[in-house]
């Protein structure tokens, strides 16, 4: 699980419970540097691993090579959560995409806005990844009106799957999943 800025930690400490619960085996926390120990003390079944991080609290751009011995012999990854739009955070999930191209990912949050100014950087990953955004996100990511996802939800998650060729789990009081 990569995320969490420093004004977000609970959402990787969440994230990496769940995949714990969720039947991962090892589990590896990766979040900005400031914080690293303290996600690492809350999840302590975790390898807690430290990113270079901006003045502003997100991960840095160029913090996807100190990943890299750490994306080796993964079985999925999930990136965003506790993350937010910024070009530091494009660059990073592009970057990190590319690395990863080997492995099913899961993208949430901040991740999912970086499609938004990188809609290709899913290519390489040939259907082998899941979206799962809310109202909010898709509608930036599709760069449509939040009105037209209140009113045809299964629709949007519908088109999102085709047009990024990825599993789409629109999030809401009934959420949607929509395969290409």
């Amino acid at each position: 699980v990569v995320g969490g800025e420093i004004e977000l930690p609970g959402a990787i400490i969440l994230a990496g419970i769940a995949a714990l619960r969720a039947g991962a085996g090892k589990l590896q926390l990766a979040t900005c540097k400031s914080i690293a120990p303290q996600v690492g003390i809350a999840v302590p079944e975790s390898l807690s691993i430290s990113l270079d991080e901006t003045r502003e609290g997100t991960i840095a751009r160029d913090a996807a090579r100190q990943l890299k011995a750490h994306t080796v012999d993964l079985d999925a990854i999930l990136i965003g959560p506790g993350t937010r739009a910024g070009n530091d955070n494009t660059a990073f999930v592009t970057r990190l995409l590319q690395q990863c191209r080997h492995v099913p990912v899961i993208l949430d949050a901040g991740a999912l806005d970086a499609l938004h100014d990188e809609p290709d950087a899913l290519s390489a990953h040939d259907r082998n990844a899941i979206l799962t955004p809310h109202w909010g996100e898709i509608s930036r990511l599709l760069s449509i009106d939040l009105s037209v996802v209140a009113t045809r939800p299964a629709v949007v998650a519908r088109q999102a799957a085709e047009s990024l060729q990825a599993v789409v789990v629109l999030k809401g009081a009934r959420s949607f999943i929509a395969t290409p």
